[in-house]
């Protein structure tokens, strides 16, 4: 039987670089939903049509055609996969189950790289030249919406993470500084 991995990533680390270490160390098919969206989309498929015209009306993306790509995709694909940028919070986590179970795929782990103290990353963040601009701009106002954003993101993972007790999580916290190399991230996997 199948299997599909979860890939949660807070801000400031690469979801693609991070991902691309998993894959190869643990032979898994990278599954990004971003990906997928652009490349129907650009094939200008039936769905890809649907995306078009929603975007174009200004709205989003709903989970009847959420549903619709991940099955389509899922289907074309024979390998153990890992899914990144999807998905966000317990509603799309739930409709991800239902869609699996459907396909046969095992929900096998979910891996979740974190900040240490990501308020450590957005003072250092800020520091940057390129980003201090901003923050010389909007202030305070710019660094409180970050932090609830934050926030908010851990929030619908632990939401996530209290309903999906019979999946294995694998919690991986990283320093903002520290060098995200594919022997430190290994070296974490295995620790």
């Amino acid at each position: 039987m199948r299997e599909i991995d979860i890939l949660f990533v807070d801000w400031g680390f690469s979801k693609n670089d991070i991902s691309k270490i998993i894959s190869e160390t643990k032979n898994l098919q990278i599954f990004n939903i971003q990906n997928i969206i652009r490349k129907e989309s650009q094939d200008k498929s039936e769905i890809g049509n649907e995306i078009l015209k929603i975007i174009s009306n200004g709205e989003l993306l709903n989970n009847k055609l959420i549903e619709k790509l991940i099955t389509k995709n899922l289907r074309e694909s024979t390998e153990n996969l890992l899914l990144i940028f999807y998905p966000n919070v317990v509603e799309q986590f739930h409709e991800l189950q239902r869609i699996i179970v459907k396909e046969k795929i095992v929900l096998n782990k979910i891996w979740y790289f974190r900040h240490s103290d990501y308020l450590e990353f957005m003072k250092n963040h800020f520091e940057l030249p390129m980003n201090k601009k901003y923050l010389d701009k909007f202030g305070n106002k710019l660094t409180d919406e970050w932090i609830k954003m934050f926030q908010k993101r851990r929030e619908n993972i632990n939401i996530i993470k209290s309903v999906a007790t019979s999946v294995e999580w694998m919690e991986i916290e990283l320093h903002y500084l520290s060098l995200l190399n594919s022997e430190y991230i290994n070296k974490r996997i295995k620790e």
